[in-house]
């Protein structure tokens, strides 16, 4: 059976999933592990959020491509995280908000299919 967008939308939003094509970002319920499937209206993939230590998110885009100028992970507290997207570190500015960490990467990250961006702490 296929999830109608009603059921698809409120899927997302129990993992605490939220995008905003105008700016470009990603919000994620980061203190929520375990294995997700994001959409947006260009592309979808897959999320992998494992808790521990280093605290390890994994965006992978299957299809289609995913511009990202930055993410906010709610749950997570933390003034320096490592970011790499298709095996490249890419340098962010992390700022403390209410309910979590904001990134904002220097540069847009256009993830497409078999590209991963991976945050650890």
């Amino acid at each position: 059976r296929q999830m109608c967008i009603r059921d698809r939308a409120i899927y997302l939003a129990l993992y605490g999933f939220a995008f905003d094509a105008v700016r470009g970002t990603m919000t994620l319920a980061a203190d929520k592990s375990g294995f997700y499937v994001w959409n947006t209206p260009s592309g979808w993939g897959t999320l992998e959020i494992g808790k521990g230590k280093n605290g390890v998110v994994e965006l992978s885009a299957t299809r289609g491509k995913l511009k990202l100028k930055g993410l906010r992970l709610c749950g997570i507290k933390a003034d320096a995280f490592k970011v790499k997207a298709a095996g490249r570190n890419v340098k962010c500015e992390c700022s403390e908000e209410r309910d979590g960490t904001g990134l904002a990467f220097s540069r847009a990250v256009i993830l497409k299919p078999g590209d991963k961006l991976t945050v650890t702490l």
